[in-house]
């Protein structure tokens, strides 16, 4: 007798790219059709492991967030006000508006 793979059989090693959405949507779509279809204490685990890898990748984006530089604002703005006006966008604008 061939003994069949159960559908949740490997579902758990699948957790930790589906955490990490390292999977394409056709992929996300099948784990979560053979999750649906999964020993409920299998699912449990798999959305445990879910939760927990979310959690600690949250952890670590508040432990290394960095500030920008303090300029770097106004860098921006200065950068955004010497950008030359492309000819099809002349004329648009508040100023134009107002003058009518």
């Amino acid at each position: 007798m061939v003994e069949r793979a159960r559908p949740d059989s490997g579902l758990l090693d699948l957790a930790y790219p589906y955490a990490l959405d390292a999977v394409a949507e056709i992929e996300r779509r099948h784990i979560e059709s053979r999750l649906a279809a999964a020993d409920p204490n299998i699912r449990y685990a798999f959305l445990e492991i879910v939760r927990t890898t979310r959690e600690v990748l949250a952890r670590l984006a508040v432990l290394y967030e960095t500030r920008p530089p303090s300029r770097l604002e106004s860098r921006v703005m200065a950068a955004l006000d010497t950008r030359p006006v492309p000819p099809w966008r002349r004329g648009f604008g508040l100023f134009r508006l107002s003058s009518r």
